[in-house]
């Protein structure tokens, strides 16, 4: 299964609720979509599995023992963005940022949403061929913000 990820909404059901993982993130999956949900960003996606023989009660990753290598500001619209980032790391756990209302930012800013996609599309493409799996979401209440926890597979 696949779906955007930077729609928080789909990211909390599918890989903290459902307790999917990911190690793949495809470019333009579907090419240029004219819709009211797609217009405008290009369609990558995470393409998702569920391990069957995961154990059931294995937990995800505490946030708190996540390394930041996103730092993130609020422009003058109130809009979350992307300050600064490096892709250099050898944590075992990593918290990459989304926001968690594209859609409101695409409505808003265009090109800060386009920016949120290519600035998180190559942290994830880089991150998932260095052997990192996004297993968690850590998400607070009224943030504008939520983060991916990506753990460093053995």
């Amino acid at each position: 299964m696949d779906y955007d990820p930077l729609e928080s909404v789909n990211a909390n059901l599918n890989i903290g609720k459902l307790k999917a993982v990911c190690s793949t993130y495809m470019e333009d999956c579907y090419g240029d979509m004219k819709d009211a949900l797609n217009e405008g960003l290009s369609t990558d996606r995470f393409m998702v599995e569920w391990n069957i023989r995961q154990e059931a009660n294995e937990e995800p990753p505490l946030p708190d023992k996540a390394t930041h290598i996103v730092t993130t500001g609020m422009n003058d619209q109130g809009f979350p963005y992307i300050k600064d980032y490096h892709l250099e790391t050898n944590a075992d756990v990593v918290a990459i940022p989304i926001p968690t209302d594209i859609q409101k930012i695409k409505k808003g800013d265009l090109s800060l949403a386009i920016d949120w996609r290519a600035k998180t599309g190559e942290l994830f493409k880089t991150l998932f061929a260095n052997g990192y799996v996004a297993v968690g979401i850590a998400r607070e209440q009224g943030e504008d913000i939520q983060n991916y926890l990506l753990k460093k597979q053995e």
